[in-house]
């Protein structure tokens, strides 16, 4: 038996179901296939299941690729505000706080709900736990294969994601099907994701979060900077902060370099200003332990590491530091040096980085430059983007550039 479609989505994530709801709403036959037994695992878990649909700030200095120009023009044949204007007509309101865009509800069930019931609503047809084997183009069309019957398809829109949190179906599973068409896939890494440490001191500091300023160097090069809230793990360093830079980290262990972070505890004040201000408790609380010292500066966990590390007794009077116990303080606190392992892994990762080479991708229509009536939406194209919403921008911009191309119709404003 042989299902006839004009359009068939491979993927029931973000990306996909944007897709489905664009094809379908410019009256075109589609369906969207999903190897999972439900659709939109993922984006439940996104923003910590608030779901931060977009961000205001588009700068492309928050997406990172080979080419930028590439990311631009995508972006700007879907902006950010053509991304509330398509959710406002799915029927999700959202609001905005410190340019982070959240649907009104606050829930990303509600944002994967609209985008199902309009899918529904427009006829297209969701069909999960199906596995797509093999892909032929026959007579014109192509013949997708599975153990559910066969799919015809004018049009085929990948959408399957990348390799990270498997369990939401994000596991690489087709990348076969996307090799056979003759596509080059760029060496994949894990990003927006938790590092794995050398240093055995994590353990007494579990649990601890602080801001502060992150450097990530290779050798003498700094390769990436943030700032932000830090949280500290038995195996290492988690929070937002280390996420932005985990993907530079990750591709430097991937090409066998060994990376090291630097963390400023005291972010936003030189060295001699916290000198001062340690001076100023020595000088007022002379007789004070030093780790009661400096406990209204720093988590006490951190106070007791930062002062073993800098060789100074944590009941010592804070008052008896030398000047030399003074500077090694300063200086722990402000370069606070740790080596970076590994990637804590895809399981980690909310983003993929790595994917479909871009320069065999069409960026005003993200058709292949390979093979006929074929696209490519969502993670599995080699861009991602920082947290805070860019990644679901990436997925939207890149879904309906390329179902709006495969349609032939209106992004926003379809029938």
């Amino acid at each position: 038996m042989i299902n006839y479609y004009d359009i068939v989505i491979l993927g029931a994530g973000a990306s996909g179901l944007c897709a489905g709801v664009i094809c379908s709403r410019n009256g075109k036959k589609t369906a969207v296939l999903e190897h999972m037994r439900s659709p939109g695992k993922k984006l439940l878990v996104t923003g910590n299941g608030r779901c931060n649909l977009t961000n205001t700030n588009q700068d492309i200095s928050n997406y990172h690729s080979k080419d930028d120009e590439f990311v631009k023009t995508v972006l700007k044949e879907f902006s950010q505000r053509d991304t509330l204007e398509f959710f406002r007509k799915t029927g999700i309101m959202t609001y905005e706080k410190n340019g982070y865009v959240y649907p009104q509800s606050d829930r990303a069930d509600s944002v994967l709900d609209a985008l199902l019931f309009t899918l529904k609503e427009n006829g297209a047809d969701l069909i999960c736990d199906i596995f797509v084997k093999s892909m032929e183009k026959a007579d014109g069309r192509w013949l997708l294969k599975t153990k559910k019957g066969d799919f015809s398809a004018q049009k085929v829109i990948f959408a399957l994601g990348g390799l990270s949190y498997a369990l939401s179906g994000s596991d690489g599973c087709g990348y076969f099907l996307i090799k056979d068409l003759g596509h080059n896939m760029t060496p994949s890494h894990p990003a927006l994701c938790p590092l794995v440490c050398f240093e055995g001191f994590f353990k007494d500091v579990a649990g601890v979060r602080a801001d502060c300023r992150m450097d990530l160097y290779v050798g003498e090069k700094l390769i990436a900077s943030d700032e932000g809230q830090l949280q500290l793990t038995s195996y290492g360093i988690s929070g937002i902060v280390t996420f932005q830079i985990s993907r530079y980290a990750s591709l430097a262990i991937c090409e066998g370099k060994k990376p090291e972070v630097y963390i400023d505890f005291y972010p936003g004040q030189s060295e001699e200003k916290l000198k001062d201000i340690l001076l100023f408790l020595a000088k007022n609380c002379p007789k004070r332990k030093s780790v009661d010292a400096i406990s209204g500066l720093f988590n006490r966990k951190l106070g007791k590491l930062f002062l073993k590390l800098a060789g100074i007794l944590e009941d010592k009077n804070f008052g008896d530091l030398s000047p030399d116990e003074m500077d090694k303080l300063v200086k722990t606190i402000k370069r606070f040096r740790c080596t970076i392992k590994e990637p804590l892994g895809y399981e980690k990762a909310q983003v993929t980085a790595g994917g479909v080479d871009i320069s065999e991708i069409n960026p005003f229509t993200m058709s292949s430059l390979l093979a006929e009536d074929i696209y490519f939406a969502g993670e599995i194209i080699d861009v991602d983007g920082k947290c805070g919403g860019y990644n679901l921008q990436w997925a939207w911009s890149s879904a309906a550039v390329a179902a709006q191309s495969a349609s032939g119709g209106r992004c926003v404003k379809g029938k």
